[in-house]
């Protein structure tokens, strides 16, 4: 969990250091920042990361549909993910102990927004691009469907944080590409047991890290 942590917050360090402060030869994809205009754009994500349900262990692979819809530094995020949770207590024979699915939304806000510039893997400038990086918060719903055991359905709660890098290669402007790298916590009532559904009391805590690409206007 906190080499992931770390990941992540390495990760977003690296790509904010390379905001700009002045125009380069390079083409300009940025597009107008701020943007009051309201951007609308769909995408897929992959997730993993250690879903908590009753017990630890379990590492959650699978994909995710998003909806989005921004107004300069606030958007809106609509998701529905499913994936596999697998049980890793025998190293030697990991397997698939349950599925995932989860609707939920976000909302979130961008800390900073600038002109960045991106980068091929050897270091050579491609464009100027915009650059997000953001916090969020929202809501979810969980469907657990585990092997021989009760289905378990509860609300969730969200905190992520993450950055975005969007860019309009088009000279009109008139479409955008985005990449979106996030993490986030969940928060979720516990359950008694895996064959027991009913609340223990106990707050399950959950990790994901998404990767997304998104196309919009």
């Amino acid at each position: 969990m906190g080499r992931l942590w770390i990941a992540c917050a390495v990760a977003v360090s690296c790509l904010a250091s390379v905001a700009i402060a002045q125009p380069l030869d390079v083409p300009d994809h940025a597009g107008d920042i701020p943007d009051g205009t309201p951007r609308v754009d769909a995408g897929v994500a992959a997730v993993f990361g250690k879903v908590e349900a009753g017990r630890t262990g379990d590492a959650v692979f699978g994909g995710e549909l998003r909806l989005g819809l921004r107004f300069d530094r606030v958007a809106f995020v609509a998701r529905y993910a499913g994936a596999m949770l697998n049980d890793f207590s025998d190293r030697h024979a990991p397997s698939p102990d349950a599925y995932l699915v989860r609707l939920g939304g976000d909302v979130r806000y961008s800390l900073w927004r600038d002109r960045m510039l991106a980068k091929t893997k050897h270091g050579t400038p491609i464009a100027i691009v915009r650059g997000d990086l953001w916090m969020g918060g929202g809501l979810g719903r969980e469907q657990l469907f585990f092997a021989g055991a009760a289905t378990q359905t509860r609300p969730d709660l969200s905190l992520s944080f993450g950055i975005t890098q969007t860019t309009r290669p088009s000279r009109e402007g008139n479409y955008h590409g985005a990449v979106t790298l996030g993490a986030e916590l969940l928060f979720a009532r516990a359950p008694t047991s895996r064959v027991d559904a009913t609340p223990s009391g106990g707050i399950d805590h959950s990790f994901l890290v998404t990767l997304a690409v998104a196309l919009g206007n």
